[in-house]
């Protein structure tokens, strides 16, 4: 077995635990309205601003990452054109804005501190964290194809 880094496990939970409070907020606007263009990136956007807020915002590049994955998924969103309850979209949608947000996210973080996670742990945490966004979409937006009208 490898040398266990510190604090991996927690920075691991946080990031699980961030992108449960990201995703299943558009996850229940995908599944009640189909939301205007710009909502994911105010939601990202506003939670990465009030966040860096608490440090005086020393730590302001961090908010880019989460702006630029509202963005996508605000373009994914108008891409797909979902009906409200499309459990396709959602599931689209849950995978994929992770798999944005958290790459865009490490890869701030090696670009403006000295960030000494291994590659298989930022991208087991990114991997996770997708794969944590499509159990939520399959989890609010169960199928219904054997449900008859």
């Amino acid at each position: 077995m490898g040398r266990q880094q510190p604090g991996a496990a927690f920075g691991i939970a946080s990031v699980l635990a961030r992108n449960l409070m990201l995703v299943a907020p558009l996850l229940f606007l995908l599944r009640r309205w189909t939301p205007p263009m710009g909502t994911a990136t105010v939601l990202f956007g506003a939670n990465a601003v009030l966040m860096a807020a608490l440090d005086a915002f020393e730590l302001w590049q961090i908010v880019l990452p989460f702006v630029a994955a509202g963005v996508a998924a605000d373009l994914l969103v108008r891409y797909l054109d979902p009906e409200p309850g499309d459990g396709r979209a959602a599931r689209i949608v849950g995978a994929a804005v992770p798999l944005v947000l958290w790459t865009t996210f490490f890869a701030a973080n090696a670009i403006a501190f000295p960030f000494r996670w291994p590659a298989e742990l930022w991208t087991g945490a990114t991997f996770l964290a997708a794969l944590s966004g499509y159990g939520l979409a399959v989890l609010m937006h169960p199928r219904t194809a054997f449900v008859h009208r």
